[in-house]
């Protein structure tokens, strides 16, 4: 499929991306999540579920290193679509501060191609 595109598209997009305050998105409170012991059923489960969810993604999504990095298994496998396989929760966490966070870009938003 290709996109049409306007020559001054990349300006706009450049423009818009310059004039927006660079500041990290508020951090919601970690609720307390359940152990499994705990769970008793679905309505638990999916609550537990949604709440690690969204405290992994705000870590990667603040750059939080150090949060998501405790939220991972030893052994964790990450499968790229390009780049393969990354073993272990030390090897991902040290890619995600390589491509992802940079001090270049502080309190950088990513977010995907439209």
């Amino acid at each position: 499929m290709k996109i049409a595109t306007l020559p001054w598209m990349g300006t706009l997009l450049l423009l818009s991306a310059v004039s927006l305050p660079a500041q990290a998105p508020a951090q919601t409170p970690d609720a307390k999540v359940a152990s499994l012991d705990e769970i008793k059923n679905q309505a638990e489960l999916d609550k537990a579920i949604i709440e690690l969810d969204r405290q992994l993604f705000g870590a990667y999504n603040r750059c939080d290193l150090k949060k998501f990095d405790s939220m991972l298994a030893d052994d964790v496998e990450f499968y790229h679509d390009k780049g393969g396989v990354t073993l272990g929760h030390e090897k991902l966490t040290e890619s995600i501060k390589n491509n992802i966070c940079t001090a270049a870009i502080p309190n950088a938003f990513w977010f995907p191609a439209p």
